[in-house]
């Protein structure tokens, strides 16, 4: 039987996409991409007045995001689940005020019902295998509080698509890029707030490509969006 796709990260695919790119993934030397993406976020908050006061991160490297919100609203608490043991040790160790887990989307049973009012999931919905993904999916729900924000920043293609994961020819792994916040938005549970899109590359402006990317932030209420 072939193990799932969150199995193969939690054991050795999490710490070499670390160890690829971990030099990226410094606080104080982001991309302008990842800069962008927060500041969008925080755009928001001060628009609507708000100060997260309880924050998790799904896929959340060693923190770095994290540790710019705990910078920002220094009375949050701010945790985050990796599967990436070596980013979690790394993380624990280089930044304070934050507490990191190993772990996936689709066990946050360390966690409370509705104990976050933000949930962030930042480019890991797309490496979620699809046999766990509604699994993830009720586990993210489960932890945000009823008016709470979910966070999606992910691909936006025009139509489904999957790639292969070339940094592991040994196994069949891929890169699922869809419009996740749609499967939310759905449910009429959540609603949209803000969403943004861009393209990771210039070259793709204008005309379709899998690199489309979107920042999505919707509330969450049992109620309020029904007619």
């Amino acid at each position: 039987m072939s193990k799932k796709q969150e199995e193969i990260y939690l054991e050795k695919e999490g710490d070499r996409w670390y160890t690829r790119g971990e030099h990226l993934l410094n606080s104080e030397d982001l991309s302008e991409h990842h800069k962008h993406e927060i500041e969008a976020h925080f755009r928001y908050f001060d628009k609507n007045k708000m100060a997260p006061k309880r924050i998790l991160e799904v896929g959340c490297s060693n923190g770095y995001a994290l540790k710019i919100y705990k910078d920002r609203y220094k009375d949050s608490e701010c945790f985050g689940v990796e599967p990436s043991s070596k980013a979690v040790k790394e993380g624990n160790e280089k930044f304070e005020g934050i507490k990191l887990f190993v772990g996936t989307g689709s066990d946050l049973s360390r966690f409370t019902d509705g104990y976050f009012d933000i949930v962030l999931v930042k480019g890991v919905f797309c490496w979620i295998g699809r046999d766990t993904l509604f699994k993830s999916l009720s586990e993210i729900d489960r932890v945000l509080c009823k008016d709470g924000h979910l966070i999606i920043g992910d691909y936006l293609p025009e139509y489904q698509i999957k790639n292969r994961n070339h940094h592991l020819k040994e196994e069949e792994i891929y890169c699922f890029k869809t419009d996740h916040s749609k499967i939310f938005l759905s449910s009429h549970i959540y609603t949209l707030m803000y969403r943004e899109v861009e393209f990771w590359e210039d070259g793709y402006k204008g005309k379709f490509g899998d690199n489309r990317y979107e920042i999505t932030i919707m509330k969450k209420s049992y109620k309020d969006y029904y007619y």
